[in-house]
């Protein structure tokens, strides 16, 4: 039963006891503020109604005073003490009260226990609300705050419906006083118990510039904490002109004592009842489907209505008792009454304290304490005086309050949007703030990615000095020009760049570094530059066999270096030599030209450049090459985009040519292919334009809000999913659920990316660099950040995508939205495998097929297995044939000679069993990446990313005994050790590292001696092998994936990419 209480208050576990004990502080602080505000009320008005105006004036200058000495005693010592010191001050005052009645005259009791209501409640709900804010953070104290003190309204309530019969039992209304020290002491001994469970906070903690940071005289230069002060000044000072308004007509409704407390009780308890409703059922919605602005506005509106409504049956029908329908007017001001309390004390109240989070936790109670208690109260003070001065003015009378109250709210509603606007910009400084404190923590993306890399080339280990040029040179090539001539330039080079430099100068495949060698040592060059500038002097008159006969007599290195000068020369002959060097059988000879060409760029040159793209050997310098042309290369790009016998990786890389280089005609040319029937272009293209920095204009953000709907479903779909495969009573789906969770990441990161063409991109990242932070503090203001900026129809479907919440919460969130029916575990594996590609990818469907062949469900599945046997993706093909042939060797036999030959065997090959002759056997590539995310160090990699980089993966065995001496060995490529072991050993036999099942083997540099080492393979040894520029060239295209191998290179320092 109490935890379906709690439930309903949005508590959730963990929560439980902090909230059980403010509930029962609270329940009967309410008994106490119940009994306590119905004798004091009855009995000032009774005996000194007369005097209201002069007890108003009095009780807000007290209330000022209460609240000053409780904020400068709160900067002074612990606020353990303080709560303990605050309720004996109160229980002792209404003690010694209570008994001076049977000893002294009456009325100066009655008027004191009047004036001092206000005070006594302002500091025991500063109490209250100061232990609630030091308990939870932002986060819990939005869910909860709706409800937390239902345990003081349920109280309350029930001491006010009570009092009307206890009255009867009782010889004195003052008796009703004894019923509130009880519960005051009852409160205590809950605060008593809170306080020795929870630290809230101690003087030690707190700094002198903190004391001087809160101030009145520095606060009121915080134009934030300003605009707060001056709202709740102008709420309370309407507050109190319809509390004076409804007290004046109650005492004229009322003149009997008994009658007026009975009224007084029931009133009180209607306003607590209707208040605790809102609280319940209405106000978590409000805030949630409205937000913060609409919610702080309710109050003012309803207000000005139910005010301009006293005001006109006041004139209609008489506003004293004196008129016979003065009932009206009554109804009306104790309307204004009924709900301005019960709103301000349901909505407005625990919204504005909200407004504080974004403020410094070192200075945020002592800044909430000033304006809740001393604003507060100064705004009572300055009500009550103003009330008081009007009434000196016999021409005054009760209905011009109301009048003046509508000029008041009008100032009230302007500060209301003002206070909102602030809160934002507050939310956003904020989270700047958050992340200027926790840089290297929260930073992320492209700049963080580079900043790591230009930190390796700094460091001592050649290994990572290698790591991070090749990178550079995919990702920055500026910054990597930069650092090759910095190192090139050194005086006083280290081991490690030294040692670099020689192994990268011996590395034919790099061209980008030979490039540059050229370049820095160009100047010592003299021969092939006369024999050049010899050609140009009779260029009109060559002949092209002169062209041949001249590219015949120099060398391989000497062409390259002819392509490197001729990339620094405009002529007709450079164009001649370029075509040549173009279609030389060396590949670095014509990667060089291709460079060189890029840098001339010269139109006829493009046909060349564009056929070299379609060649995957000369693929990264034709890229390069394009690049460099920029927006001239366009309308050539386009046509071949366009080219129906074009491979979709090519088409891709057409995209990714367009998001590098920019611009609004490079923006303009992916827009058009964001409905192009391929899902893949479609996700490379919106991609691309994230990485020209698209902003959305109001024709495209209809399309852009259709993809992100689209993301969002597939989240909600993917985690309807999970949830069906984790309670499965017979079956475990661990790998297939991680691919699901997986695919969620990559949804989300689209979604940023998504958001970010929309919205201001700075606010975006902003937000991402907190959730991802994962901390309670930086995903709330994330999200209140967001909450803030997006438009109701994205917020409501956004939000509970990023938020961080149960699956359970949030699945059910969403489907409000994006409404989905039940599935069986079964249905879900055969909806994965065939939902689209852009809802599903290759890796999820591979792991479907997986449970397919492992499990004997009772759906048939034969149909999806054969049909897949002729999907083009040798992924999918194999795991499909693999399952229908744990399922049926007679479907698998009946269907798989329909396959080329080549096909069918190389499946069976995989497929069948091992024979005893046989000492090796293919892998089926689902348990390649299998083996990547489980025993590698790439482990932490997603699914899909591992998946393509096993498109390039194949299989090298080696035998026992086997020596791989340094001249043999294959330094183009990188490995990892799939079965069997090996050593590198010295010249000496001395182990300088070995390598196990799942260790990487990168860049072989661990030093001198490594050069002159061999391998020896200590068993038979299956490698997985990797060419090193397609490995590069799939981790730079990915800066999330390059960030993530960078950390797993920190983690495994001994054998990884790093220090392999």
């Amino acid at each position: 039963m109490i935890r379906a209480f709690l439930s309903v208050l949005n508590v959730e576990k963990g929560e439980e006891k902090p909230v059980l004990l403010l509930l029962g502080h609270g329940f009967f602080m309410g008994i106490f503020l119940a009994t306590y505000k119905s004798v004091a009320e009855t009995l000032f008005l009774n005996n000194l109604g007369v005097y209201l105006k002069e007890a108003l004036f009095i009780s807000g200058g007290l209330g000022l005073l209460s609240t000053s000495i409780y904020a400068y005693i709160q900067s002074n010592i612990s606020f353990n003490r303080l709560l303990v010191l605050s309720l004996i001050t109160i229980f002792l005052f209404i003690a010694t009260i209570r008994a001076l009645f049977h000893y002294v005259d009456e009325s100066p009791l009655i008027f004191v226990l009047f004036i001092m209501h206000g005070p006594i409640m302002s500091v025991l709900l500063l109490s209250f609300w100061g232990i609630f804010g030091r308990i939870f953070n932002l986060k819990q104290s939005k869910r909860i705050i709706g409800g937390i003190d239902s345990g003081q309204l349920l109280a309350t309530i029930l001491a006010f419906f009570s009092i009307p019969f206890i009255n009867k039992l009782l010889n004195e209304t003052t008796d009703l006083l004894i019923i509130g020290e009880i519960g005051l002491i009852a409160s205590g001994a809950f605060m008593i118990v809170i306080v020795a469970n929870y630290s809230l906070g101690t003087i030690g903690q707190r700094r002198m510039e903190v004391k001087e940071e809160t101030k009145m005289g520095n606060l009121i230069k915080n134009k934030y904490v300003l605009y707060l002060a001056l709202f709740l000044f102008f709420s309370m000072l309407a507050f109190t002109f319809v509390e004076f308004s409804f007290l004046s007509v109650a005492e004229q409704q009322y003149p009997d004592e008994d009658k007026l407390l009975n009224f007084l009780s029931v009133m009180n308890g209607s306003i607590l009842v209707l208040s605790l409703l809102i609280q319940t059922f209405v106000n978590d919605k409000l805030i949630n489907m409205y937000g913060l602005r609409v919610t702080l506005l309710v109050l003012p509106v309803v207000l000005t209505i139910l005010t301009i409504l006293s005001i006109a049956t006041g004139y209609l029908f008489g506003f004293t008792v004196a008129s016979t329908s003065f009932i009206w007017f009554f109804l009306f001001i104790s309307g204004s009454k009924l709900f301005t309390q019960s709103l301000r004390e349901a909505t407005e109240n625990p919204v504005f304290k909200l407004f504080f989070m974004p403020l410094d936790s070192n200075v945020r109670f002592d800044i909430q304490t000033r304006v809740e208690g001393v604003v507060n109260e100064f705004s009572r003070l300055v009500a009550g005086g103003a009330i008081f001065l009007l009434g000196i003015f016999t021409f005054i009378e009760l209905i011009h309050y109301s009048i003046i109250l509508l000029a008041i709210i009008a100032v009230w509603f302007y500060l209301a949007i003002r206070i909102y606007n602030n809160y934002r910009v507050s939310i956003r400084t904020k989270l700047e703030k958050k992340r200027k404190e926790a840089e290297e923590h929260e930073e992320r993306g492209r700049e963080l990615v580079l900043r790591l890399l230009l930190k390796q080339v700094e460091s001592n280990t050649p290994e990572r000095i290698i790591f991070a040029l090749k990178m550079l040179s995919k990702i920055s090539p500026q910054d990597f020009e930069t650092q090759v001539y910095k190192l090139l330039n050194q005086q006083l080079r280290s081991f490690g760049s030294q040692s670099a430099l020689e192994h990268l100068k011996e590395d034919e495949s790099f061209v980008a570094f030979k490039n540059i060698l050229f370049k820095n040592g160009l100047k010592e060059e003299d021969t092939l530059r006369k024999r050049i500038e010899n050609l140009e002097k009779k260029a009109d008159k060559l002949h092209e066999q002169e062209l041949i006969d001249f590219l015949h007599s120099i060398g391989e290195d000497e062409k390259i270096k002819l392509a490197e000068y001729l990339g620094n020369i405009e002529s007709d002959l450079s164009m001649k030599l370029l075509t040549e060097l173009l279609a030389d059988i060396n590949y670095s000879v014509k990667k060089s030209a291709l460079t060189a060409s890029g840098m001339i760029r010269h139109q006829e040159m493009l046909p060349f450049i564009l056929d070299a793209l379609q060649d995957d050997l000369l693929k990264d310098s034709a890229i390069d090459a394009l690049i460099s042309y920029g927006t001239e290369a366009f309308p050539n790009l386009e046509s071949i985009f366009y080219s129906a016998e074009l491979h979709e990786d090519l088409k891709l890389d057409v995209i990714n040519i367009y998001g590098r280089v920019g611009g609004d005609e490079a923006i303009r040319l992916l827009w058009q292919k964001i409905d192009y029937p391929n899902y893949k272009v479609i996700a490379h293209s919106l991609r691309a334009l994230g990485f020209c920095g698209f902003r959305a204009n109001d024709d495209q953000i209809l399309r852009i809000k259709t993809s992100l709907e689209s993301d969002i479903n597939n989240i909600l779909w993917n985690l309807v999913a999970i949830q069906t495969l984790e309670n499965d009573p017979q079956y475990d789906f661990d790998i297939l659920i991680d691919a699901l969770r997986e695919e969620n990441e990559a949804n989300n990161n689209h979604i940023y990316m998504l958001l970010s063409m929309i919205f201001d991109e700075t606010s975006i990242q902003l937000v991402k660099e907190n959730i991802e932070s994962r901390t309670s503090e930086g995903i709330t203001y994330a999200i209140e950040l967001l909450d803030v900026f997006l438009p109701e129809d994205i917020k409501q479907k956004i939000i509970p995508i990023l938020d961080d919440l149960e699956d359970e919460e949030r699945v059910k969130r969403l489907q409000v939205y994006f409404p989905l029916f039940a599935m069986s575990t079964e249905q879900i594996v055969k909806y994965v495998i065939t939902r689209d590609y852009n809802q599903t990818n290759r890796w999820s469907k591979a792991c479907a097929f997986y449970y397919v062949g492992m499990y004997p469900f009772k759906t048939s599945f034969e149909m999806l297995e054969i049909a897949n046997l002729f999907n083009p993706d040798w992924l999918i093909k194999e795991m499909a044939a693999w399952a229908l042939y744990q399922r049926s060797t007679d479907l698998y036999f009946e269907h798989i000679n329909r396959l080329p030959k080549i096909e069918a065997q190389r499946l069976n090959s995989k497929i069948f069993s091992r024979s005893e002759s046989v000492d090796f056997q293919q892998s089926l590539v689902f348990y390649v990446i299998k083996f990547l995310k489980n025993r590698s160090n790439f482990s932490d990699l997603s699914g899909i990313f591992l998946s393509n980089v096993s498109d390039f993966i194949k299989e090298v065995y080696i035998e026992k005994g086997t020596v791989i001496e340094k001249e043999d060995r294959d330094d183009d490529s990188f490995f990892w050790v799939y079965n069997g072991g090996l050593q590198l050993r010295s010249t000496d036999q001395e182990v300088l590292q070995s390598f196990e099942i799942g260790d990487f083997i990168g860049e072989i540099l661990a030093g001198e001696s490594s050069e002159a080492a061999d391998f020896y393979v200590v068993e038979n040894t299956v490698l997985l092998q990797i060419d090193k520029n397609r490995f590069y060239e799939l981790v730079s295209n990915d800066i999330d994936i390059t960030f993530q191998i960078m950390r797993a290179m920190d983690v495994h320092n001994k054998k990884t990419l790093v220090e392999s």
